[in-house]
């Protein structure tokens, strides 16, 4: 019985094992600055009967995908260059993100509020669209800090809200990623943290490069 070998040169499994790496350090750092949302929601059995609260825990989120992509962009996997790419890119990355936030939260408040009326019937599907379109701005937004830094924060957001509509299958491949992601997560939440985080980030990126 013939034995198949697996045979890889050397800057293969360098770069299997740099990628590996990254995903690893991309999961431990969502953890730790993401870590109070987190904790929350292991304490807290029904976090949507608390939305104030959790909107302002979900923050983080936002600077932390900008600054992963950051690290994701740099041929450097260390940790120093982790650090760096999150401190880089916070403050655009806040900004977007909070306001990214407040709108979806404004416009899941419409949606609660009209949903039972006549003219839910009309205006909740645009609302839900609205929301989508939103949260996968944002998303796109992140990754174009990266990749156009000097860009002004305003041209970022209509060119990041022309590529979701114009890439639509990217940006409901990306979504679906991340509601994977989070069920996974809440499910089981040691073994989800551990790996799926970083695996999800990176595909996120590759994406939102094309």
């Amino acid at each position: 019985m013939a034995t198949v070998r697996l045979n890889l040169r050397h800057s293969s499994w360098d770069l299997i094992w740099s990628s590996v790496h990254r995903i690893l350090m991309l999961n431990a750092a969502m953890v730790v600055v993401n870590l109070p949302l987190l904790a929350a929601l292991a304490i807290v059995e029904r976090p949507w009967h608390y939305p104030a609260f959790f909107l302002v825990l979900a923050l983080t989120l936002g600077p932390s995908v900008a600054g992963a992509f950051a690290y994701l962009d740099d041929e450097d996997d260390g940790l120093r260059q982790l650090v760096r790419a999150y401190r880089r890119h916070f403050r655009r990355s806040a900004a977007l993100w909070s306001l990214s936030l407040a709108m979806i939260a404004v416009l899941v408040t419409d949606i609660a509020v009209l949903r039972g009326s006549r003219a839910g019937a009309v205006l909740v599907p645009a609302l839900v669209v609205a929301a989508v379109l939103v949260l996968s701005s944002a998303t796109t937004a992140q990754a174009e800090f990266v990749l156009r830094p000097a860009v002004r924060l305003r041209v970022l957001l209509w060119s990041a809200l022309y590529l979701s509509v114009r890439r639509w299958w990217m940006t409901a491949m990306n979504l679906l990623l991340l509601l994977v992601a989070a069920v996974i997560v809440n499910q089981a939440p040691v073994l989800g943290l551990a790996t799926i985080p970083g695996c999800v980030i990176f595909v996120v990126w590759r994406n939102s490069r094309m």
